[in-house]
């Protein structure tokens, strides 16, 4: 489970951009692959009358595999969020996530679970290694990136059941 425990000392004179790593070792249960030992956690707060107001930049190195021409590559994103750690029961509540419970009696608070959630939440659907990846040759399977295949796509089409109507002579 990802740890980030902040505490209440630091959140009274103000967090001005502090710099968090998490160790990437966190995530390697999961289905992603982060590409270095660390994700970069920036982080700044500000005193309201509810708690506090955390507004952050996550940087995540992905590694991951080209859906197109099956290459490997680190994509690193960058995202940015607003956590609220809070003392006031109507603010807080079960399905939002990005809402924490702080009372005034606990010193610490550990944020490690929403910052885990955006790690998640950030990792993409589609991966492309760049925006003019040519992709690889459904007949020969030649990276199109690094080499020319010499597929006819013509003769090709006409061939392709050719096995096929061996089957059913």
């Amino acid at each position: 489970m990802v740890e980030v425990k902040l505490f209440r000392a630091d959140l009274e004179r103000g967090l001005d951009k502090q710099l968090f790593e998490i160790s990437s070792e966190y995530f390697i249960d999961q289905d992603i692959v982060i590409a270095e030992d660390k994700i970069t956690c920036s982080l700044t707060s500000e005193k309201q009358w509810h708690g506090y107001r955390l507004t952050g930049n996550l940087s995540i190195p992905f590694f991951m595999t080209c859906d197109c021409c099956l290459d490997e590559f680190t994509d690193r994103h960058t995202t940015q969020f607003i956590i609220v750690l809070t003392n006031d029961a109507e603010l807080s509540g079960k399905e939002d996530e990005d809402v924490i419970w702080f009372s005034d009696a606990e010193n610490t608070v550990d944020i490690g679970p929403v910052i885990r959630e955006l790690v998640l939440v950030e990792e993409p659907v589609k991966n492309i290694c760049r925006a003019d990846c040519k992709g690889i040759c459904q007949y020969c399977g030649k990276n199109k990136n690094r080499e020319k295949c010499d597929c006819n796509v013509n003769t090709i089409a006409e061939d392709r059941w050719e096995n096929l109507k061996q089957i059913i002579k």
